[in-house]
């Protein structure tokens, strides 16, 4: 497994949160006989992209407009008639459950969405960002999938 996170992770969250006015994307490598990829935060305090301490995992557009993660058709593995989302926000990741994301959309990338208001005391003040491990899937563990991640 490999680390992916967000610039200036872990900032000092009491003092600022995670940098302002961001929007970039970190790419993963494919690989052959690799057709998924999962992402599972590193501890259970590495996610803070929105929201106030204990407010959980949140996704999709309605929830998550001003900072958070993009992951194309995230989906949490064993969810019960859970759909994709794209977006995660909140103070924990995962999709109806919290958890880790399954994408099998290429190509493997997490884009960073962040707004200007970083300091000030809104709720995102006391986000830090993310660190999240990452570990591609090859294509045998992915059919398992396959049905369950559609738009």
């Amino acid at each position: 497994m490999l680390i992916v996170h967000a610039k200036n992770y872990p900032s000092n969250a009491a003092n600022f949160g995670h940098l302002n006015n961001l929007d970039y994307s970190v790419c993963v490598e494919q690989r052959p006989n690799y057709c998924g990829i999962t992402y599972t935060t590193t501890s259970n305090v590495s996610f803070a992209m929105t929201g106030m301490d204990g407010i959980g995992n949140m996704f999709g557009i309605a929830s998550c407009q001003s900072d958070y993660i993009h992951i194309p058709q995230g989906i949490t593995p064993n969810v019960v008639n859970g759909k994709p989302h794209d977006r995660f926000c909140g103070t924990a990741l995962g999709n109806y459950a919290i958890g880790p994301i399954v994408s099998l959309s290429k190509p493997f990338n997490v884009q960073v969405i962040a707004d200007e208001d970083e300091i000030s005391t809104t709720e995102d003040v006391e986000n830090s960002g993310f660190e999240l491990l990452y570990q591609l899937l090859p294509c045998s563990a992915s059919e398992s999938f396959q049905g369950r991640i559609s738009s």
